[in-house]
């Protein structure tokens, strides 16, 4: 039997697979990579879209929009076949350091300034203190270190009921 000359080609019948680094919650920004990959002719190209708006083509997805975010994405090979579109969801949080003007301190707050803090500083009371933190929305998630000393924290929301945290 003569081989020489009778390779035939396979066609490439499947799709590319993209994956996502997303995460569920990113503070002030999320850059987010999509990455693909296809065994038989090779990725064409990757778009995505955040909450439905317009296709954009590329692997890097950027945002500083706060709140909660579909991100559709999806692959094509070089050979046409088209990558079923994926979706992930992610939060981008508002961040507030110590010296964040909707922070408002009342007397007896000291503020302590060091380079490796968020911010570059921290706000500490021996006594009784009172910071009113104002936001809009429905969420907010509160990051602080917890020491022996910290002491507790009282928190209300708009008047209502109190929690206390062992700080």
């Amino acid at each position: 039997v003569d081989l020489v000359g009778q390779l035939a080609a396979i066609p490439d019948t499947v799709a590319p697979v993209t994956q996502s680094n997303a995460v569920a919650l990113y503070a002030d920004a999320a850059t987010i990579t999509l990455s693909a990959t296809d065994s038989g002719s090779g990725v064409a190209g990757t778009s995505w879209s955040i909450d439905g708006g317009d296709w954009t083509t590329g692997t890097v997805v950027s945002t500083i929009a706060t709140g909660t975010h579909v991100l559709s994405f999806r692959s094509a090979d070089n050979a046409g076949n088209n990558e079923t579109v994926k979706t992930t969801t992610f939060t981008v949080l508002s961040r507030a350091d110590s010296t964040d003007t909707r922070i408002d301190y009342s007397a007896g707050w000291q503020l302590f300034s060091d380079i490796p803090l968020y911010g570059g500083s921290c706000r500490y009371t021996g006594g009784t203190g009172i910071a009113d933190i104002s936001f809009s929305g429905t969420l907010m998630n509160w990051v602080t270190s917890k020491e022996p000393d910290y002491g507790i924290a009282r928190v209300t929301i708009d008047g209502g009921m109190s929690y206390y945290v062992d700080l």
